[in-house]
């Protein structure tokens, strides 16, 4: 008996560590573009990354729950992170169909809009838009498009989603919180 516990932890840990690891090369490799490459990041860009960043210190979270053998909340946890990402699927093929013209992006940040303030107009602060690629509109050059490629991104969605909480887990874990 111990020894499956054993390796539930080993396997929730590591599938933990994978997220952690994956999610935070992403956010360092969209941050040094940002940075080095001068490619500034457009609304939806930043909105992509809220997934990320709830998915580090929550694989952190999941990665000590299963050390301490609390597997029904190390699995619910990756279940959350899991739903992080498929929604961040979901907004990143948005902002790539916005960028290659399929359907128009958000009012906020596409589409021909004049905003004026002042004789000068608004600050002298670009207005990054949604709806343009920086490179072209092929999927290699866009900024959203580069982003679906990503060998991470599916990979890190399915780890969690197999580590995600089966009845026998949930039950446990409202024992628990009761």
């Amino acid at each position: 008996m111990s020894t499956d516990r054993d390796t539930l932890a080993g396997q929730l840990m590591a599938v933990s560590a994978v997220l952690f690891g994956g999610a935070l090369l992403i956010i360092l490799t969209a941050h040094a573009f940002e940075q080095f490459g001068g490619y500034a990041p457009c609304p939806l860009c930043l909105q992509e990354r809220y997934a990320y960043y709830f998915g580090v210190p929550a694989a952190v979270v999941a990665f000590f729950a299963a050390r301490g053998e609390s597997f029904g909340f190390a699995r619910l946890v990756l279940l959350l992170i899991a739903i992080g990402f498929l929604i961040n699927m979901g907004l990143g093929i948005y902002h790539a169909g916005a960028e290659w013209k399929f359907w128009p992006g958000p009012d906020t940040c596409a589409g021909g809009f004049n905003l004026e303030w002042g004789a000068e107009g608004i600050v002298d602060t670009p207005v990054i838009r949604c709806d343009e690629a920086p490179g072209g509109s092929w999927a290699f050059h866009s900024r959203a498009g580069t982003r679906r490629f990503r060998p991470f991104s599916p990979g890190l969605r399915s780890s969690a989603c197999r580590a995600a909480p089966d009845r026998a887990d949930l039950a446990e874990f409202t024992a628990l919180s009761a």
